[in-house]
């Protein structure tokens, strides 16, 4: 604004002394320069202390009657206060004995239409400014209390499965202190607290690399296998140029958890689980099988805390860009679930 008044300034003093000139009026530099100079310059002073006024107006904004008739005001008061200074200026550099109030008319009435279409334009385009850097930070604002109540609600149901299997950890290394196996206490005991170990480090991190998640998992099956012995037979078939692969963690153990815990029901025959992972069309595809009884045979709810937190925590991780899907196994025997991650490499 100020750039804008020099260059109007001196433009508008050039084009008076030439008007001037032209008539014969004989009117030096100085006096032509103040005038206009007091009139720019006041204006510049206008658009500054109009921007408060203009943000409280935005910020804090009255009935629809009380904005409007402000606006007005700030549009048309210039027409009345800049005249003040222009017109004190006019009066004693071109006085020639008139009063200051007679200057004031003439400046006021003589750059009316000016007054009106400048106040109208300074207000309409601070007003527009100033509205729409509101509704941008409302938007960051916005935007960032989302992704705090996302991260809240992935802590949330991630943090509910961490008890969740610690409960069945603990109940299980009950029943093997009932049964006096002190040895798969203690090797449990020891798997245990390596797993809980990994999950206090990793428990800041919402996504963590395939290579992690695996270690992860391993060390939980391994409790499993103190439990279930020869019984349970797992087999893990990630080929090592997916290592690096970016999945959410704590994502594997609560599937295969899933899968063991509804697919024995009979004491007598062994579970086979698989767990698999493949790149297929830029998306990451990870599957939990087990030859239990199948989705169609459990008692229990197919969303139960494993799967349906799951599901939840993808869907605020990735929104409709992942799935899980439970389903029959392909050998018709069985289930399985399938997870479809956008593929990230690290």
């Amino acid at each position: 604004m100020s750039a804008t008044a020099l260059v109007v300034v001196l433009l508008r003093s050039l084009q008076l002394a030439q008007m001037a000139g032209q008539t014969g009026a004989q009117v030096g530099w100085k006096p032509i320069l103040a005038t206009q100079a007091s009139f720019w310059v006041t204006w510049s002073i206008w658009a500054g202390v109009s921007v408060p006024l203009m943000r409280r107006l935005i910020e804090h904004p009255p009935r629809t009657i009380l904005r409007v008739g402000s606006l007005i005001g700030l549009a048309l008061l210039p027409s009345i206060l800049v005249p003040i200074p222009y017109g004190l200026i006019h009066w004693l550099t071109f006085g020639g004995g008139q009063s200051f109030g007679f200057g004031y008319i003439h400046t006021a009435t003589h750059d009316v239409i000016t007054n009106v279409l400048l106040g109208t334009a300074i207000a309409g385009v601070t007003y527009g400014y100033l509205g729409l850097q509101r509704a941008r930070h409302l938007e960051v604002t916005a935007a960032h209390l989302n992704a705090q109540l996302s991260k809240a609600q992935l802590d949330t149901l991630r943090a509910q499965l961490n008890p969740h299997f610690l409960f069945n950890a603990l109940n299980s290394i009950a029943v093997l202190a009932r049964r006096g196996q002190a040895a798969d206490v203690e090797r449990m005991v020891t798997q245990l607290a390596g797993l809980l170990r990994h999950a206090l480090e990793s428990s800041k991190e919402q996504v963590v690399t395939m290579r992690v998640e695996l270690e992860a998992l391993r060390q939980y099956l391994a409790i499993e296998q103190v439990r279930y012995r020869d019984r349970l037979v797992v087999t893990v078939d990630v080929p090592d140029v997916l290592l690096d692969r970016v999945v959410p963690s704590l994502l594997l153990q609560p599937l295969v958890e899933n899968g063991i815990r509804h697919g024995f029901v009979d004491g007598s025959q062994p579970l086979h689980v698989a767990v698999r992972a493949r790149v297929e069309a830029a998306r990451l595809i990870l599957s939990v099988v087990d030859d239990g009884p199948g989705p169609a045979h459990r008692d229990d709810p197919p969303e139960g805390l494993g799967l349906g937190n799951t599901r939840a925590r993808l869907a605020g991780l990735y929104g409709s860009g992942a799935s899980l899907t439970l389903a029959p196994a392909d050998h018709g025997h069985g289930a399985k679930v399938t997870v479809v991650l956008p593929d990230r490499p690290l």
